[in-house]
């Protein structure tokens, strides 16, 4: 019987590890990918990752976008959804940097849920090698919607957000956004805690915060029926 499958990962090791890639396995299942930042902790770490599974929905279709490698600052790109669909869950990832120096600060929802929105951003430090991104969209004929929280604004880290759909709905995947000056933030868990609830989790970039400075992590619970 074809499946879909959809869900999220994350490991420990924080803050030193974040995660970099994730999305569908194409009817079979989840990946995640997860990179030590610039190689600066010698602790053991692990990922993990987790997939929702049930008969295959009408309309299912798994969209698929990848931006050409350039040496930037920041890239950012969608994964669209046929007219007549919606997003079930999403994913993106980062490749070529070579010691974990982009960030995947944004692997969202937009509010129309027909999009996933997916942006990565080089760390305070910089990097000169081409990297890109790539962006993933599961669609279906379905309803859904997303359920979003934020943490608090302040200097703290870690930090987490969740939300959790209405009754009669089911959380399907989470997406995340975080905002920290010059990408100094990134999200070491995007996960299901419980059976109604998706969190993010982030953390501060070793060595760079600067004193004080504000930054804060948002969720995005998919939910569907």
């Amino acid at each position: 019987m074809l499946r879909w499958a959809a869900s999220s990962g994350g490991g420990g090791g924080e803050p030193y590890a974040h995660i970099t890639s994730l999305g569908p396995l194409p009817r079979v299942g989840w990946f995640a990918v997860g990179r030590e930042y610039r190689a600066r902790t010698d602790r053991t770490w692990e990922l993990t990752t987790w997939a929702i599974c049930a008969q295959e929905p009408p309309g299912l279709e798994y969209v698929y976008a990848q931006a050409s490698p350039q040496s930037i600052a920041a890239q950012s790109l969608e994964a669209r959804c046929e007219r007549g669909t919606k997003l079930m869950a999403g994913g993106g990832g980062i490749y070529g940097d070579a010691d974990g120096e982009v960030i995947l600060a944004v692997a969202r929802p937009t509010v129309t849920m027909d999009v996933f929105h997916v942006k990565g951003t080089v760390d305070f430090s910089g990097f000169a090698g081409k990297w890109t991104i790539n962006a993933y969209a599961i669609c279906a004929a379905v309803e859904s919607y997303q359920e979003p929280g934020t943490s608090a604004g302040n200097a703290l880290s870690p930090k987490a957000a969740g939300a959790s759909c209405d009754h009669g709905w089911r959380p399907n995947s989470v997406g995340f956004l975080v905002y920290g000056p010059d990408a100094t933030v990134a999200v070491n868990d995007a996960m299901f805690p419980s059976a109604m609830t998706g969190v993010a989790t982030a953390y501060e970039l070793p060595l760079g915060q600067p004193a004080g400075a504000v930054w804060h992590v948002s969720s995005f619970t998919i939910c569907v029926r």
